[in-house]
């Protein structure tokens, strides 16, 4: 449908602030959850199962706070933090709706989620995610976009598109979205074939089928057989000799059997077909290739799969996992900031700079090593305090003695040096100045 589309949406029952009807609304979502949930068969292939898998537990687990983006300080909003960081509903806990919600995304190209809020407030209450194919689109003669969920037959929710929260995998109207499964296609059945391939190569014990071979031409020689017809009575047919050998032989030399001495008659012959090895097929090949076309159509690398592909060290591995996490996770995270902070806060908050933000601190800071490097060089630099890299490591603060910020090679108060003082006259350990400088003293003495 395009953007443009004149269609007007149907006249449906729609529900203001659910209130009472929310829990009644929910548990139908749920059913149309159990109806609609269907496996994927890309899923099957190992590569599109780790990059789904990887990307939706990476998103699970971003904490998300309420900050002003003028001043940078975080806002104390309770309510607001549990519900995108504890409990979205009362089925779920955060991390598995968000997996549920991304899962949804990569694999159907769009996600949706609907707000419920307090009954006559504008506070979200909790957010209930909507598979995919419940929900349908329309744009009206005001180009106005509106989204129908479907409850039941009878029991249709019709949403304005601030009242739904609407992710896509990839675009091209802004409206429809598109899963990298659409794009990736041909290279997921590839894969899905080579799977196919694989188990069926050791399903028979990785051997061809062979055959048997005849001087003589028996396609046109008959053999008597009993058979049983529709009314339950044996009868004697003629049928090809040919045919009664290769059933006769099939049942005879197939799994276990097949490893039996056979005895041949007739003149037959044994033929071994030459076995095609997966290194001739070049098997293991074509398999990391596979891999390494999935990674390209999610935009991860191939650390990221768990695989050794190329040579691996683990400063490769480290730059890889900060490469996944500014190119395939922040392009998907700020979209979520923005439909959450455009969903869930009021006009009133937006205009007052209330936005949504995720933290990812949490997945850039590397090991001990180089987050301790780190924090000496923000702290010299008078950027971070003691307590707030104490929050960064999930750690208390130790009062107000740590809120003091210091700056140059002998970590001197950087409030003292705007008033003045050198850092030659300073006393490091002196944090509240009261001590006095060798040159005060001597001073006084005079």
């Amino acid at each position: 449908m395009g953007f443009f589309s004149k269609d007007k949406p149907k006249k449906q029952k729609r529900i203001k602030n659910y209130s009472g009807d929310s829990s009644v609304f929910h548990d139908e979502l749920i059913l149309q959850m159990e109806r609609n949930a269907r496996e994927t068969n890309a899923m099957k292939l190992s590569s599109v199962y780790c990059a789904i898998s990887t990307i939706s537990d990476t998103m699970s687990k971003i904490p998300f706070n309420v900050i002003n983006r003028f001043t940078k300080e975080k806002i104390d909003d309770p309510e607001l933090y549990y519900i995108l960081n504890m409990q979205p509903n009362e089925k779920m806990n955060a991390g598995t709706m968000n997996k549920l919600f991304w899962t949804w995304v990569l694999t159907e190209g769009e996600g949706y989620c609907v707000p419920v809020r307090k009954y006559r407030t504008t506070r979200v209450e909790r957010l209930i995610p909507v598979p995919p194919s419940s929900v349908s689109k329309m744009v009206d003669a005001d180009n106005n976009l509106w989204y129908t969920v479907t409850l039941s037959e009878k029991n249709n929710l019709t949403l304005r598109y601030d009242e739904i929260i609407h992710l896509k995998a990839m675009t091209v109207d802004g409206i429809n979205g598109i899963s990298p499964l659409e794009y990736a296609r041909n290279t997921v059945q590839s894969g899905l074939n080579q799977e196919s391939y694989n188990e069926a190569f050791y399903k028979n014990f990785a051997r061809p089928a062979d055959y048997l071979k005849t001087v003589a031409d028996i396609s046109s020689k008959k053999t008597k057989r009993d058979i049983i017809d529709e009314n339950g009575k044996t009868k004697t047919v003629d049928v090809s000799l040919k045919e009664v050998v290769r059933e006769e032989w099939e049942k005879a030399h197939t799994g276990d059997k097949r490893f039996k001495t056979a005895i041949l008659d007739n003149g037959f012959e044994y033929v071994t077909v030459p076995q095609i090895t997966p290194e001739q097929m070049q098997f293991v090949n074509s398999k990391e290739v596979n891999v390494e076309d999935i990674a390209r159509f999610f935009n991860m690398a191939s650390c990221s799969f768990k695989l050794g592909i190329g040579k691996q060290s683990y400063s490769t591995n480290e730059q890889g996992q900060i490469c996944y996490i500014t190119e395939t996770i922040v392009p998907k995270l700020r979209q979520w900031e923005q439909e959450l902070t455009l969903k869930l806060l009021t006009e009133e908050q937006r205009n007052k700079g209330w936005v949504i933000k995720g933290n990812l601190n949490a997945e850039l800071r590397g090991d001990s090593t180089t987050r301790a490097n780190f924090y000496d060089k923000m702290r010299s630099m008078g950027v971070y305090n003691i307590n707030e890299i104490r929050a960064l490591e999930d750690m208390p603060s130790i009062g107000e003695k740590g809120e003091t910020r210091l700056i140059g090679a002998n970590s001197v108060p950087l409030e003292r040096l705007l008033n003045g003082e050198s850092a030659g006259s300073a006393t490091p350990n002196d944090l509240t100045g009261t001590e006095k400088s060798t040159e005060q003293k001597e001073e006084e003495e005079k």
